[in-house]
């Protein structure tokens, strides 16, 4: 059996982090571990609990963990801020529609 030499323990400990550094690790939230790479080299974020995130308001997961945000978002496991805004547009305009139905039934137009 053939003895691994130090420098090349060292030379695969230097691969490994080099690696780590360029994946992010998503696991919880109902769905399958995903390995994905990041953006750039950073070690902050690099294993992510969904059911943390999740757990989150949207603006703290905004400030602390943008990278992530706009990984999930393009990743579709979340929705952008511009659709949130379109759905919370229709949910009004749906709320304005329903109020002026019953005003005008309660006045006979």
């Amino acid at each position: 059996m053939k003895k691994i030499s130090k420098s090349t323990i060292i030379l695969l400990l230097i691969l490994i982090t080099i690696i780590i550094g360029y994946i992010r690790i998503y696991y919880g939230g109902g769905i399958v571990i995903r390995i994905v790479a990041k953006d750039s080299f950073s070690f902050k974020d690099t294993i992510v609990n969904l059911d943390d995130i999740f757990g989150m308001p949207r603006i703290a997961v905004a400030i602390n963990h943008p990278a992530v945000k706009r990984q999930l978002e393009k990743m579709k496991i979340i929705k952008t801020d511009k659709q949130i805004e379109e759905n919370i547009k229709q949910e009004l305009e749906l709320e304005t529609m329903k109020e002026y139905e019953k005003l005008r039934k309660q006045f006979g137009f």
